[in-house]
Parts: structure tokens; sequence; C-alpha cells
């Protein structure tokens, strides 16, 4: 019986005669219940005495050794390949196109090479898990995603904080640069024009006419009301807790009391029952 393992993939392939641009045929997936007729197939054409002769004829001194062995293990492979293509049957898929989805992906600038990283990693054990579904390639597939997850929540997060800096320390003084980062932001979002830096000054810059002291007397009301809302729910919450500091204080000392009530009347039990034996040990003793 010969055992072969492949270490790796054969180089060429001369069973895909499809002369369609992009197009390959190969054999349609593994069935379990057709294994018989494939190991069958293979028997019949496969030749121990055939392959150790030409194993044999090798000569590994020789020029065209490595162009020998080629052939070897195509012709060896062939085996394998026509036996499936015979059994299973074929179908054609397309190779080396691009990806339509890519197409219409937009770039994130958020997506650093950790995501690209765990992105790979879950896709690699989702396939697994698709390919044999066992109970590791389950676990693996589950962890996988969550680590998957976390590394873009964390990056996404990450994002929107230097963003939201950036865009704060920008509009105080620096419209030019608020501009650039709108612009920034745009692009990496949708596929929309970007802002005009004329759209964007007429946008921001007001008037010499305007009178803008009431809308700094209106942030300014709208700021103090704000401060005012917050201290009051502050001092709310600290009349609640003290309120609830009180009531366990006042259950505590009522507990204390009830416990020296009990400790008082233990006590008077006590001294009657020491009297009475007292005047039981007088009377036996006959002392006056």
């Amino acid at each position: 019986m010969l055992h072969v393992i492949f270490s790796t993939g054969v180089t060429t392939d001369l069973h895909n005669n499809d002369s369609s641009p992009n197009m390959v045929n190969i054999p349609v997936r593994w069935n379990n219940e057709m294994k018989d007729q494939f190991v069958n197939l293979v028997e019949d054409k496969l030749s121990t005495e055939d392959l150790f002769k030409k194993l044999v004829t090798l000569n590994v001194e020789s020029d065209r050794f490595q162009k020998h062995i080629d052939n070897f293990v195509e012709s060896f492979n062939s085996i394998f390949i026509d036996s499936a293509h015979k059994c299973f049957g074929d179908k054609v898929v397309r190779y080396n196109q691009p990806n339509r989805q890519n197409k219409n992906k937009v770039f994130q600038p958020w997506f650093d090479k950790n995501c690209h990283q765990k992105r790979d990693e879950f896709h690699k054990a989702k396939r697994k898990r698709y390919l044999s579904k066992t109970d590791e390639y389950r676990a693996n597939l589950k962890y996988r995603g969550k680590a998957y997850k976390s590394a873009m929540g964390k990056v996404v997060n990450d994002f929107q904080f230097r963003a939201e800096k950036d865009l704060r320390s920008a509009s105080e003084g620096e419209p030019r640069e608020l501009w650039n980062i709108l612009n920034n932001l745009n692009k990496s979002t949708s596929k929309r024009d970007g802002i005009g830096l004329d759209d964007f000054a007429s946008a921001i810059i007001i008037k010499k006419d305007f009178d803008d002291s009431r809308i700094a007397l209106k942030d300014m009301e709208t700021h103090l009301g704000n401060t005012v809302k917050k201290l009051e729910n502050g001092f709310k919450k600290i009349t609640t807790s003290i309120q609830d500091q009180l009531g366990v204080v006042k259950s505590a000392l009522s507990n204390v009391g009830e416990k020296v009530k009990k400790v008082d009347s233990d006590f008077q039990v006590l001294g009657k029952d020491f009297q009475i034996s007292l005047k039981k040990l007088f009377n036996k003793t006959n002392i006056c």
C-alpha cells in the first residue's frame, strides 16, 4: 500500500482546459457517501509498480532532475484529480476577479493593522468551522469573533475621542485646520464631494452688522441654567445619601436599645436567682 502526504501544492494544473479568461474547472466538494467509488477509481489508475520504476530511474545528479521530479509529481497528482472529476463532477468558478464589495467599500481611517489581523483570524476560523463542524473549531470561531469585536470597539472609541478633541481645538481659532479635518472625515465616511472653503467660510463667519450680544447672553443663560441644574441634582443626591445614612444610624441605635433592655432584664432575673440561692444556703448552714 502506497502512502503519500502532500506537503506543498502542485505549481501547475494541466487539467483545467477551459479557455475562458478567469475561469477554472474544479471538482465538486467531497461527498462522503461516494468515498468507495472514489477509492476504486484511484486504485484503477494507481499502479505502485509503475510509480516505483519511475522513482528508481530518476537521477539526482542529472541537470534535468528537477523537471523529471516535477513531471512525476504532476502525473501522480493527476490520478487523484481525474478520479475526483469523474466521481464528484465538475463546476466552473471564477478567479482573480476584483471584489465588487471592496470597490464600494469606503476606507475607514480607524481600521488599523490590529483590526486587519483580527479580521483575518476571524475569517480563517470561520472557514475552518465551515469545513469541519467540530466543537474545537466552533469554540475557536466564537473566541476569534469576540476578539475581533473587542478590537473594533476599542479603535472606534479611540478614533472618536481623538476626532472630537481635534475638532474642539481647531474650532477655537483655526478655521482652516477645522476645514481640513471636516474634509478628511467626509472622505473617510462617504463619497460625497468635499466642502468648499468659500462655503465653509460663509457658513461660520458672522456679519459685522449682526448684534452678537444676544447670542452671548443666550449662551450665558443656557450655561448658567445647566450649571444650576447640575448643582440641584448634586444636592439632591447628597440629601438622599444623608437621609439614607441617618436611617441606618437610627436603625442601629434602636437595635442597641433593645439589646440593652434585654441585658438589663437578664441581670434582674440573675439577681433574683442569686438571692434565692443565698437564702437556701443560709438555711442549710443555720447562719443567722
